[in-house]
């Protein structure tokens, strides 16, 4: 990000500091079996399902799709994608063929759909630094997502990279998590305690104030 300010703007590379979002750590946090229970019950989910979900705006550039399309090499895992936006009724088009995935539709309570969740997908061809990850880490949730830049920066090694575009390698990952609940649980973990150490709203505002700080003493 700092590299590509300064080459856009024309600003020396050390008078940028780069603060990441921050995310609500109380907010999302690791669900407890009732309110997992609820969740799921909510969407038409069972306590036995395996779950993978994928959250966003509907749009081509997140590529849902491939999601759909990976759901179709992982039988006996339930697939749900929750959102809305302009390709909505084209992806309803493309699940209405695949048994093991539906659309959710808009989702006002984010941090009950990750509380749904075994796992978490994010499919996107483009990316910064989604919100939908970092709340998905901060809720417990394994994530696989595709290899950005962004995204690599806020995983690092507590979740599974794959190819942009790629619904094989997602396929592949989620089966690897759903037969190997050591690792599901130690990515989990993982995740969470990065969150909390690096991209917590508490970490944030320290960030933030030692900018102005830094600008304050000139």
């Amino acid at each position: 990000v700092a590299d590509f300010v300064a080459a856009r703007e024309a600003v020396p590379r050390g008078k940028i500091a780069v603060v990441p979002i921050g995310v609500d750590t109380a907010a999302f946090a690791p669900a407890s079996a009732e309110a997992r229970a609820r969740a799921r019950a909510a969407l038409g989910l069972s306590s036995g399902d395996f779950v993978v979900g994928a959250l966003g705006r509907l749009a081509p550039e997140k590529n849902f799709a491939a999601v759909a399309a990976a759901a179709r090499q992982c039988p006996g895992v339930r697939f749900v994608i929750g959102g809305s936006g302009p390709q909505e009724h084209a992806l309803h088009r493309v699940v209405a063929g695949v048994d093991n995935c539906f659309l959710a539709g808009r989702i006002s309570d984010r941090a009950a759909f990750y509380a749904s969740l075994d796992v978490f997908v994010l499919s996107s061809l483009h990316e910064a630094l989604p919100m939908t990850v970092l709340e998905a880490m901060a809720s417990g949730v394994p994530v696989v997502a595709s290899d950005l830049e962004g995204v690599a920066a806020a995983l690092g090694d507590c979740g599974a990279l794959v190819p942009p575009g790629n619904p094989v390698q997602i396929a592949a990952q989620v089966r690897r998590l759903r037969d190997d609940p050591v690792h599901r649980r130690a990515l989990a973990e993982g995740a969470r305690r990065r969150v909390e150490n690096e991209f917590g709203a508490a970490s944030t505002a320290s960030k933030i104030e030692a900018v102005y700080r830094e600008l304050c003493r000139g």
